[in-house]
């Protein structure tokens, strides 16, 4: 296969080598839609200055849209 020169090739090819260590492995898209917490934290992302790491506990400003992506799967 050629080699991936897109923005994200790396990032494919590194997914795809670290996929093949595994038995079975699946990979799915999920429109911007679908994942309002991906999508509200790359927004917040956008106009910081420094990186800023949470651990254990989401921050305060993405809870409505955790528990909406949460909601559908738990019915």
């Amino acid at each position: 296969m050629d080699q991936d020169l897109s923005a994200v090739g790396m990032v494919v090819e590194e997914g795809r080598e670290l996929s093949s260590q595994f038995v079975s492995c699946g990979v799915g898209h999920t429109r911007r839609e679908g994942n309002g917490t991906a999508q509200r934290l790359a927004k917040h992302g956008l106009g910081l200055l420094q990186e800023i790491i949470w651990v254990e506990e989401y921050p305060p400003f993405i809870h409505d849209v955790v528990v909406n992506d949460v909601n559908p799967i738990l019915s």
